[in-house]
């Protein structure tokens, strides 16, 4: 994994701008190949809402990973090269890898080999396009020695969000950005500005993802929200999320189950209200509450993905819901997180 030359400020000042990233200098020849990897996050608060101003919670999922390899042979007449972990994601990841090269300012005079493995669902509100976008940022500014600030890959990366979200906020690609240094982030869009701050992990919460089984568009999510937040009530909407943020951090500080299922409970509730729930995850979440989690909600753009559940804090409990769930999901994939 590439860590050099990575700073973490405490806030984001600007996204880059057009005209910042044309004014950077032309990249020298390629020193190497090289390899990185980026991960998944979760979202653990604010989705959507974080689109309008509202704060939200993001965790880093560590155990997901996606791996860009960026090599070069002496076939000029090649181009550019991209193998593939997934075949349905062959044209986002081609346009990406060519604009993140218009980005930075690439002129590719050798021919360019691109592989890209990942273990991070698509269309599971996971970040698997994030974790592309940081990857290939990173990999691509590696091969070519360019340094790059945390904020100035947190603004290439978001424009390179730009064809899978539309607008997104930024706060996909700052939880991936900082997995490293940073598990757990809270996250916010004022003034159109990011900004992030590192919460406190007390490696005292355990969550369980599982996979519905069920994939969606996020772009298409995205724009199904717009209505509910474009009301007069936006204001009011967005400060109930912003409760559950406070709720989810206060939890967080004071180590407390019942404050942080409150939290996720009500998250539930207004992503519910928003309409990107749908009756499959509502019913799973249901059954996934009678199994004996302490709290349930959907995870990243909604309409499918993966439900995040909250195991009892006791270390029997945990053993006997996990396997209920296990027993009754025989089919779905789980996935471990601590906090």
């Amino acid at each position: 994994m590439v860590k050099k030359n990575i700073v973490v400020p405490s806030s984001i000042p600007e996204m880059l701008s057009v005209q910042r990233w044309q004014s950077m200098p032309v990249p020298a020849r390629p020193l190497s190949d090289v390899t990185v990897e980026s991960c998944g996050k979760v979202i653990m608060t604010g989705e959507h809402a974080v689109m309008y101003g509202a704060k939200a919670v993001a965790a880093a999922l560590v155990d997901k990973r996606m791996f860009v390899s960026v090599s070069f042979h002496d076939d000029i007449d090649s181009g550019v090269k991209v193998f593939l972990f997934e075949k349905d994601f062959t044209a986002e990841c081609v346009s990406t890898i060519h604009k993140a090269l218009e980005l930075l300012r690439i002129k590719v005079e050798r021919g360019m080999s691109v592989h890209i493995q990942s273990h991070i669902p698509l269309g599971a509100g996971l970040g698997a396009s994030a974790a592309l976008c940081v990857g290939v940022i990173r990999a691509l500014a590696a091969c070519y020695d360019i340094t790059l600030s945390s904020e100035r890959l947190m603004g290439l990366a978001n424009i390179l969000e730009e064809r899978f979200h539309g607008s997104p906020s930024g706060l996909d690609v700052a939880a991936v950005c900082l997995f490293s240094v940073a598990p757990l982030i809270s996250f916010a869009k004022r003034e159109g500005k990011p900004h992030y701050v590192t919460l406190p992990s007390p490696r005292c919460f355990h969550f369980w993802l599982v996979d519905s089984t069920l994939r969606s568009s996020t772009k298409a999510m995205v724009e199904r929200s717009g209505g509910y937040f474009s009301s007069s009530q936006c204001a009011q909407r967005v400060a109930a999320f912003d409760d559950c943020h406070d709720l989810f951090v206060k939890a967080c500080r004071l180590q407390d189950h019942n404050l942080l299922a409150q939290s996720m409970t009500r998250s539930a509730e207004l992503l519910s209200a928003i309409d990107v729930v749908g009756a499959r995850l509502s019913q799973m979440m249901e059954k996934l509450l009678d199994l004996g989690v302490l709290a349930a909600k959907p995870t990243g753009s909604g309409g499918a993905g993966y439900v995040l559940v909250l195991l009892p804090s006791d270390p029997q409990q945990r053993q006997s819901v996990c396997e209920h769930i296990e027993s009754h999901y025989p089919q779905s994939a789980h996935m471990e997180l601590v906090i």
